[in-house]
């Protein structure tokens, strides 16, 4: 039997919190120009995708179909994440840092956002209102597509970084 490679495709952050021992991190924010080298490497094991949930680990699985990434034996993504992983009571490497993840950060900066221009167009000048729909509208796309810019952004912000 091959030997397993876990890929675990969540942000940085989130991989720091909680993850399985031995698991490479290629967040799907970079996973399109990340995972091909990191796959090639791989050819001989069998390769398991995870996030948190199994969402982004299937949205990963299907860009690696994308960009011609041929496995030789098993390579399929681990039903229903980390999460599952941990239900099952197996085993996860914890972080003690008391970091908020980069979701909370990007929801907490957003609700922030959409308040404040809400109320600017009530009290100062009702276009304000515009900024507020189009905070509303770009994270309804982040929902469709999982591709999230302000949380892009977020992820860049110096005590984010590793």
């Amino acid at each position: 039997m091959k030997e397993q490679v876990i890929i675990d495709v969540r942000e940085r952050d989130e991989f720091d919190a909680n993850h399985v021992e031995g698991a490479i991190n290629v967040p799907l924010s970079s996973f399109s120009s990340a995972a091909p080298n990191v796959l090639k490497q791989l050819r001989d094991k069998d390769v398991v995708i995870m996030c948190y949930s199994g969402k982004r680990a299937e949205n990963a699985y299907t860009m690696s179909q994308g960009f011609g990434y041929s496995q030789s034996k098993e390579y399929k993504v681990y039903p229903g994440g980390i999460k599952a992983w941990m239900e099952e009571g197996k085993p996860v490497i914890e972080s003690k840092k008391g970091s908020l993840s980069l979701m909370r950060q990007t929801q907490i900066l957003m609700g922030a956002m959409v308040g404040v221009f809400s109320a600017m167009s009530l009290l100062i000048d009702p276009n304000y209102g515009i900024l507020a729909a189009g905070m509303g509208i770009g994270m309804m796309f982040a929902g469709l597509t999982g591709n999230c810019a302000m949380a892009n952004a977020v992820a860049k912000m110096p005590w984010n970084r590793a």
